[in-house]
């Protein structure tokens, strides 16, 4: 007889989805184990990336970096 439930068990535990996140990183894989999800890690990695000029960033032109400070100043001085 075969068990049904053994076989199902068996197949989802094959499915990626239930197969634990692991990187090359130990960083990100500790993040993983407290329970953040590997996008948003690899997300926030890229938002402190040293940008190259000229570059768009959210649909904004920036020709220079002191052009970036200078309107990411007047933006935070104005909250």
């Amino acid at each position: 007889m075969i068990d049904i439930f053994s076989d199902t068990l068996q197949q989802l535990s094959n499915l990626s989805l239930y197969k634990p996140m692991t990187t090359s990183n130990p960083y990100v894989n500790t993040l993983i184990e407290m329970g953040y999800d590997k996008q948003d890690c690899q997300v926030a990695s890229t938002m402190f990336q040293k940008h190259t000029f000229p570059c768009v960033i959210h649909g904004r032109q920036f020709d220079t970096e002191e052009q970036y400070y200078e309107e990411l100043h007047e933006y935070m001085n104005g909250m």
